[in-house]
């Protein structure tokens, strides 16, 4: 589910040129589902073994960490809440 509602804050032109929703992503973060709530575990059917179970979240948690920071500084420094993140030109 997390897969494809991160996919959704992509959006990609006819021509090939990405950009990012940043206001989309952020607010993945404060819905009721939020991302932030997210854990790894092989109970809930993911891949992960009770051995990888805790270092994957631990990781999982990095990873949320740095995409909320790194999405809210790109949204306050550039003042937009779309950002090009690859252009064909």
């Amino acid at each position: 589910m997390w897969r494809d509602k991160l996919r959704e804050a992509l959006i990609v032109d006819a021509a090939g040129n990405e950009a990012l929703d940043l206001d989309l992503l952020l607010s993945y973060f404060s819905q009721g589902e939020a991302f932030f709530e997210l854990e790894l575990s092989s109970d809930l059917g993911h891949r992960v073994s009770e051995t990888t179970e805790t270092g994957a979240n631990s990781h999982l948690v990095t990873l949320r960490l740095d995409i909320y920071y790194l999405a809210q500084r790109c949204r306050d420094e550039s003042n937009q809440s779309i950002v090009i993140i690859s252009s064909s030109l």
